[in-house]
């Protein structure tokens, strides 16, 4: 009749330990959202969701952390952006492709 201790007390014990290590965790997270989810809701599916909230916020904060953040390149007018790539042209707002003789689409015959 007692048999079902065998199952609870350790499942008790995971949950436990499951939730503190998702509530440490989540308090030193520096991202503000995880999975398109804020904080405040994160604390909530750790806290009333056993044990499967708390995994599933442990293996979400660990993609988000290893998720590498999008580079910030500084915008650059046409002319420095064919300048750096063909190394030809002025970077004084020249937008005219290498080969073109300023009239769209016409090229310049070789000679």
């Amino acid at each position: 009749m007692n048999d079902w201790w065998i199952i609870i007390i350790p499942a008790a014990i995971v949950q436990i330990v499951l939730l503190i290590a998702a509530l440490i965790r989540l308090s030193r997270l520096t991202v503000t959202e995880v999975a398109g989810l804020q904080k405040p809701a994160w604390l909530a599916i750790i806290v009333f969701i056993n044990i499967i909230g708390p995994i599933v916020f442990l293996v979400m904060s660990r993609q988000a952390e290893a998720a590498p953040e999008p580079a910030t390149t500084p915008m650059h007018s046409p002319g420095e952006t064919i300048a750096g790539l063909y190394g030809r042209g002025t970077t004084t707002g020249d937008t005219a492709l290498p080969g073109m003789d300023g009239e769209r689409g016409r090229t310049r015959e070789k000679p």
